[in-house]
Protein backbone atom coordinates (compact mmCIF):
# COMPACT_ATOMS: atom_id res chain seq x y z
CA UNK A 1 0.00 0.00 0.00
CA UNK A 2 1.15 3.27 -1.08
CA UNK A 3 1.14 6.90 1.06
CA UNK A 4 0.78 10.01 0.15
CA UNK A 5 4.09 11.71 1.79
CA UNK A 6 4.99 14.72 -0.55
CA UNK A 7 5.31 16.30 -3.09
CA UNK A 8 7.81 16.22 -5.98
CA UNK A 9 10.18 19.25 -7.23
CA UNK A 10 7.63 19.27 -10.92
CA UNK A 11 4.62 19.96 -8.54
CA UNK A 12 3.86 23.89 -8.12
CA UNK A 13 4.27 25.22 -4.67
CA UNK A 14 0.46 26.01 -4.51
CA UNK A 15 0.17 21.81 -3.96
CA UNK A 16 0.22 20.80 -0.56
CA UNK A 17 2.36 18.46 0.88
CA UNK A 18 -0.04 15.43 2.15
CA UNK A 19 0.97 13.17 5.12
CA UNK A 20 -1.76 10.35 5.33
CA UNK A 21 -1.21 8.41 8.96
CA UNK A 22 -3.08 5.00 9.39
CA UNK A 23 -1.71 3.46 12.18
CA UNK A 24 -3.09 -0.14 13.82
CA UNK A 25 -4.97 -0.15 17.30
CA UNK A 26 -4.60 3.96 18.00
CA UNK A 27 -7.40 5.21 19.61
CA UNK A 28 -8.62 8.87 19.23
CA UNK A 29 -9.47 9.52 23.28
CA UNK A 30 -5.65 8.61 24.08
CA UNK A 31 -4.57 11.25 21.90
CA UNK A 32 -3.34 14.76 23.00
CA UNK A 33 -4.98 16.53 20.60
CA UNK A 34 -8.25 15.28 20.95
CA UNK A 35 -7.73 15.51 24.58
CA UNK A 36 -5.82 13.15 26.53
CA UNK A 37 -3.90 13.50 29.32
CA UNK A 38 -2.98 10.53 30.27
CA UNK A 39 -0.80 9.57 27.53
CA UNK A 40 2.08 11.44 25.72
CA UNK A 41 1.79 11.77 22.21
CA UNK A 42 3.74 15.28 20.82
CA UNK A 43 4.99 14.42 17.53
CA UNK A 44 1.02 13.33 16.74
CA UNK A 45 0.15 16.31 18.44
CA UNK A 46 2.45 18.63 16.66
CA UNK A 47 1.30 17.39 13.14
CA UNK A 48 -2.08 17.71 14.58
CA UNK A 49 -1.64 21.65 15.68
CA UNK A 50 -0.07 22.15 11.75
CA UNK A 51 -2.46 20.18 9.96
CA UNK A 52 -5.76 18.59 9.47
CA UNK A 53 -7.51 17.07 12.61
CA UNK A 54 -11.19 15.51 11.98
CA UNK A 55 -13.54 15.61 14.61
CA UNK A 56 -16.60 13.55 13.55
CA UNK A 57 -15.14 10.40 11.07
CA UNK A 58 -17.29 7.37 10.38
CA UNK A 59 -15.11 4.57 8.94
CA UNK A 60 -16.96 2.13 5.77
CA UNK A 61 -15.71 -1.37 8.24
CA UNK A 62 -15.34 -1.86 11.71
CA UNK A 63 -12.54 -4.11 10.11
CA UNK A 64 -8.68 -3.13 9.62
CA UNK A 65 -7.74 -3.89 6.18
CA UNK A 66 -11.40 -3.61 4.62
CA UNK A 67 -11.66 0.19 6.09
CA UNK A 68 -7.57 0.64 4.43
CA UNK A 69 -8.89 -0.68 1.46
CA UNK A 70 -11.73 1.45 1.13
CA UNK A 71 -10.01 4.71 2.13
CA UNK A 72 -6.95 4.08 -0.59
CA UNK A 73 -9.73 3.22 -3.39
CA UNK A 74 -12.87 5.14 -2.34
CA UNK A 75 -14.84 1.93 -2.95
CA UNK A 76 -16.67 0.07 -0.12
CA UNK A 77 -15.82 -3.16 1.00
CA UNK A 78 -18.63 -4.99 -1.58
CA UNK A 79 -16.88 -3.21 -4.41
CA UNK A 80 -13.41 -3.79 -3.30
CA UNK A 81 -14.03 -7.52 -2.35
CA UNK A 82 -11.79 -6.77 0.64
CA UNK A 83 -14.54 -7.88 3.14
CA UNK A 84 -12.28 -9.28 5.80
CA UNK A 85 -8.40 -8.74 7.33
CA UNK A 86 -7.76 -12.28 5.13
CA UNK A 87 -8.39 -10.48 2.04
CA UNK A 88 -6.30 -7.60 0.13
CA UNK A 89 -7.09 -5.95 -2.89
CA UNK A 90 -6.92 -7.65 -6.50
CA UNK A 91 -3.75 -7.35 -8.34
CA UNK A 92 -5.95 -5.99 -10.86
CA UNK A 93 -7.97 -3.83 -8.73
CA UNK A 94 -6.97 -0.17 -11.03
CA UNK A 95 -7.61 -2.19 -14.10
CA UNK A 96 -11.30 -2.97 -12.99
CA UNK A 97 -12.28 0.92 -12.13
CA UNK A 98 -10.47 1.44 -8.74
CA UNK A 99 -7.25 3.32 -8.91
CA UNK A 100 -5.58 3.66 -5.32
CA UNK A 101 -5.25 7.07 -3.92
CA UNK A 102 -1.52 7.21 -4.55
CA UNK A 103 -1.82 6.31 -7.88
CA UNK A 104 -4.20 9.16 -8.43
CA UNK A 105 -2.01 11.30 -6.59
CA UNK A 106 1.19 10.28 -8.62
CA UNK A 107 -0.81 11.93 -11.63
CA UNK A 108 -1.37 14.95 -9.94
CA UNK A 109 2.54 14.91 -9.50
CA UNK A 110 3.08 13.67 -5.97
CA UNK A 111 5.69 11.38 -5.13
CA UNK A 112 3.58 8.53 -2.94
CA UNK A 113 5.90 6.19 -0.43
CA UNK A 114 4.62 3.02 1.56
Amino acid sequence: MNLPTSSNSSTPDKQPNIVLLMPDQLRWDYLGCYGADFAGTPHIDALARSGLVFERALSPSPICIPARASLLTGHNAGSTGVLTNNYWLRPDHEACGMPSMATLLTQAGYHTEA
